[in-house]
Order: structure tokens, then sequence, then C-alpha cells
């Protein structure tokens, strides 16, 4: 298979990419400006066709300084990039597209476990930028064969120390004296980047288009334990 990957030099794009190789397939890096509609479209152009793409480029850090950039690169980002496609030949076009989105798109939901039919309730520009990415993408579902995963919080090896585990392994190493966690009774899965990658991995051969899937095990953790 020929995946088309963008934010390829991101956290969870170079494990998937990693990953993808390691199952043979080739991975063909696009590091446009999602935000410059021309670039993207002449990337697209100039790539040649792809089996799949998998969008993982996006601005992920929920503290992120600017909130504009939030919707400039994670929506109307991803939004010329559907465009870009939308505009080649139905025989250029790739036979699966994955657009990575967020279960942060379900807000502070009591439920538990939560399933794709909980309503969205985002509480940060992160998720809200992610909702509606989803919403622009349904645009383009009749044209495209669109799945768009929600993975629950995951971590891993090379995951900035904005981030609350590597935080914890930055401070240890450091032995740091103190740590600011803020609530200790927030409960969120944590999860490992490479399955989140698996589970990418085979949405591309057995993801339904028009879908939308939690990527999660189910099982959660407070802060505290």
């Amino acid at each position: 298979m020929r995946i088309l990957l963008t934010g390829a030099s991101g956290f969870t794009g170079l494990h998937f990419g990693q990953l993808a190789k390691q199952h043979r397939h080739e991975v063909v890096d696009c590091p446009v400006d999602l935000t410059d509609a021309s670039a993207v479209k002449r990337a697209i152009e100039c790539t040649g066709p792809c089996d799949a793409l998998v969008h993982l480029a996006a601005i992920s850090f929920v503290g992120h300084a600017d909130e504009s950039a939030f919707y400039g690169v994670n929506t109307v980002g991803t939004t010329n990039l559907l465009k870009a496609f939308d505009a080649l030949p139905a025989s250029a076009r790739p036979r699966k597209l994955l657009l990575a989105s967020s279960a942060n798109v379900y807000g502070n939901c009591l439920q538990s476990p939560i399933s794709e039919n909980q309503p969205t309730a985002p509480v940060n520009h992160y998720a809200a930028s992610k909702l509606a990415m989803e919403q622009m993408a349904q645009a383009y579902a009749d044209r495209l064969p669109i799945v768009i995963p929600r993975p629950f919080n995951y971590t891993g090896p090379g995951q900035a120390t904005s981030f609350l585990v590597p935080k914890l392994v930055d401070h240890f190493a450091r032995r740091a004296p103190v740590i600011e966690l803020g609530n200790l009774h927030v409960e969120r899965e944590f999860n490992d980047v490479r399955m989140v990658c698996e589970a990418y991995l085979r949405l591309l051969d057995h993801g339904e288009s028009g879908q939308i899937y939690n990527v999660c095990t189910g099982t959660v953790f407070s802060l505290q334990q």
C-alpha cells in the first residue's frame, strides 16, 4: 500500500511511519503548510496516486498559546487537504482517507465507557477544532472514502514533556523536588501510541467509509493512581 502521511515528523507520525514500513507499506511524507491551500493542492498533485491518506498533522497540545491556530491548522488545513483530493480525477483518489480526530470532542463526559454515539460537547479550542474538522469532512463524505478515528489519551516514547507522562518522567530524571499536576482526580486512559498506530493501520483496510471509530481500551486511571 502506498500511504501519504501528513505529520510524519510528529510524535504519532514517527511511530505510524515506522509501523507501516514494518508492514512493508510505502510511506510518502507530505510536509506541506496546511494553511496554504495552493501549496496543499500542488503537493497533492505532485505526490502522485496513493492508496491511502493518513492525516496526523495537527496542533494537539490543549494549552497551545495561539488559540486561532487550532482552527487554522486542524479545521481549515484539513479542509484544504480534502479540497485538493476532491479536485483529483476519481481514478487518482485514495481508496481510504483517515483523518485523526480526538476523544476530546466528548468533553467532560460522566458516561463510562463512552460509545461513538455519545453526544459531543467540546470544552476547549483543540476539541472544538477537531469536531469542526469532522463536520467539514462530512461535506466530502459522498465523494471521498473518509474514516475518522477518535483516539483516547495515549502516550509513548518521543512525546513532548508538555504532556503528562513525559512530564512525570522528565521530573523524575531531573530529580526535581516539586511537580505541579492540577486536579489529580481526573480519569484518563493511558494507552500506548503504538497501539493507536496499529488501529489506524487496520482501519485503512477494515474501516467503513463515513464511519467514526473510538480508539480505546475502556480502562481508565485517575492521575492520583
